[in-house]
């Protein structure tokens, strides 16, 4: 137990140093600030989350459908870390940088496993309990609450992931397993990401669209059929979750001990497993890439048959080399890859739904308009589309820490015989290549349904690529600057580094600022000024990113390790 307290306060330090490095250069008080700072951050996410769903069960309870909370609270905390650590097990679990110090360690391997999956089950009680505390909170304000329902409802907080979580890192276990015998696991394991975004952002607005074609009358009784239907469903695909919901309802001691050994019990039997196929999951990814190294030295320099060898230039080269690294590391192409999805995904919702329907169902919160109105604006509306793909533009974050992404090999870059410029260029290009072309497709898809003009048009490739030019060249200078070559774990720098934060908060800020007031002057002065401050923004983007490139171009001679 000690060993396994110990290894346990090793990985909540590492999450500690992570979002404030030691090596960073900051002194400790400004460490602390900067940890407050965050945790700060995410508390405000958090209740703003919380609240959602009080809203939601508020609305449920009103319906007179409270008694749904509990099975309903059930399942969504059990699922609410599952695709959290899905994607976080292979890293943290296996495959992690320092595997061979770990394993020296005087301690046995159920320890250790255990320690790493505590980790990713801390993460998803605390994602657990934002989502069913409120549920039950509503459920309790609704219902007299009995003191076996109140400690019923505070074990599951705890009990309800442990299940889900376990699977789901044996999930995430089975398909490292399987995917160390490929080649190019990674780039599969990319593209059906790909695929799932592009189907959850598709369901949720057949969802929404189909929701908003009804009165008002339709959508209450529809939600009272699918509160009703809601229940039995939710226990039929997962029956703990009535198990634990009747022990919270009707004071059930039975379904609390059969909630109770069903997620300790699978929690359990999964850290066995993994346990004692912990060794041989590690050396099938030695051996992937051994493999893959053996391959690269014995194909590496020769020529095809037939023919001369591929050769490329430098600048293609190290564009290449960019994209196969992204590729390579699941969590740093998930992070920087979303801004392609949402490129495309909204010219495609657009194209089939128009702009003006989608504007007058009420789909957006907070804006009521009819079709009239919607009719008579359509023109102002229409200019905030370009800022729609800046915004896509700024969450094509590659480039932006790809100085920092080459870790200890760092000293590979620093000695290659190029220029600063072709280095950083070819590293802007990598993701500069991909959203232009995403954005080129996003705006052919708009022309041809009619729903971007010529100038329309236009404006959406200026003004996308002028925010994309201006904040990853903002973001890719401060990391030039003061690269982080010393982690540990890809995501202290895709997800947490000052280069990232500066892209990402800056580029918001600057989109729903710049948008506002392109969309307030076009009220205000027409629809002409409105076009020419979007033509205006975008090409003072470019020029202002090319200007920042080029400073830290000049002001960067040699990029040292």
């Amino acid at each position: 137990m000690r060993a396994f307290l110990l290894l346990t306060r090793v990985q909540v330090l590492g999450l500690v140093n992570s979002l404030a490095p030691v090596r960073s250069g900051l002194s400790r008080s400004q460490r602390r600030g900067r940890i407050a700072l965050i945790a700060c951050g995410f508390a405000l996410l958090a209740i703003i989350m919380m609240g959602y769903l009080a809203i939601m069960a508020f609305g449920l309870a009103v319906l007179g459908l409270a008694r749904v909370l509990p099975a309903l609270a059930v399942a969504l905390g059990s699922l609410a870390g599952v695709v959290f650590t899905f994607l976080k097990a292979n890293g943290t679990l296996f495959g992690f940088k320092d595997y061979d110090l770990v394993m020296s360690l005087p301690v046995s391997r159920r320890a250790l496993v255990a320690s790493r999956m505590a980790a990713l089950m801390g993460s998803s009680i605390t994602l657990a309990f934002c989502a069913m505390l409120p549920l039950y909170a509503v459920y309790f304000i609704s219902v007299p609450p009995r003191a076996l329902s109140v400690f019923a409802a505070v074990a599951s907080m705890v009990l309800a992931p442990l299940a889900p979580t376990a699977l789901a890192t044996l999930a995430a276990y089975a398909v490292t397993w399987v995917a160390a015998r490929f080649r190019h696991a990674n780039l599969a394991f990319v593209a059906l990401g790909f695929i799932a975004l592009l189907a959850f952002f598709g369901g949720s607005a057949s969802f929404s669209a189909s929701v908003n074609s009804q009165n008002s009358a339709e959508v209450l009784q529809g939600l009272g059929q699918t509160g009703t239907m809601l229940e039995g469903t939710v226990c039929a695909l997962y029956p703990p979750a009535a198990w634990a919901g009747s022990a919270i309802t009707e004071g059930s001691l039975a379904g609390l001990i059969e909630f109770t050994a069903f997620s300790l019990g699978v929690a359990g039997t999964c850290l066995e497993v993994m346990q004692q196929r912990y060794l041989a999951l590690n050396a099938s990814l030695a051996a992937r890439k051994l493999k893959t190294r053996s391959g690269r030295t014995a194909t590496g320099e020769q020529a095809p048959m037939g023919g001369a060898a591929r050769t490329r230039t430098p600048f293609w080269t190290i564009v290449h080399k960019e994209l196969r690294t992204l590729i390579g590391i699941p969590t740093y192409a998930f992070n920087c890859l979303f801004g392609y999805v949402f490129t495309i995904g909204i010219a495609v919702f657009l194209g089939v739904t128009g702009l003006q329907d989608f504007v007058a169902s009420g789909s957006i919160n907070g804006i009521e308009v009819n079709a009239e109105q919607a009719a008579e604006m359509i023109g102002n509306i229409r200019l905030i589309l370009p800022w729609a793909f800046s915004f896509c533009g700024i969450m094509c974050t590659s480039s932006v820490v790809s100085i920092s992404i080459e870790g200890r090999a760092a000293w590979l870059m620093a000695t290659a015989p190029v220029s600063t410029r072709t280095m950083l260029g070819a590293k802007l290009a990598s993701s500069a290549i991909p959203f232009g072309a995403s954005l080129a497709v996003a705006v052919a898809i708009l022309f041809a349904s009619g729903e971007a003009t010529p100038l329309m048009a236009l404006e959406c490739l200026l003004v996308g690529l002028g925010a994309f030019a201006l904040w990853v060249c903002l973001g890719m200078s401060v990391d030039v600057r003061r690269p982080n070559l010393s982690w540990m774990n890809p995501q202290d720098v895709v997800k947490r580094g000052a280069p990232m934060n500066t892209c990402i908060l800056g580029g918001l800020v600057y989109t729903f600022l710049a948008g506002a007031l392109v969309f307030a002057a076009s009220l205000s002065l027409g629809l002409v000024i409105g076009h020419v401050a979007n033509v205006a923004l975008g090409i003072a983007s470019l020029c202002l990113g090319a200007l920042i490139f080029h400073h830290t171009v000049t002001s960067t001679p040699a990029l040292r390790a």
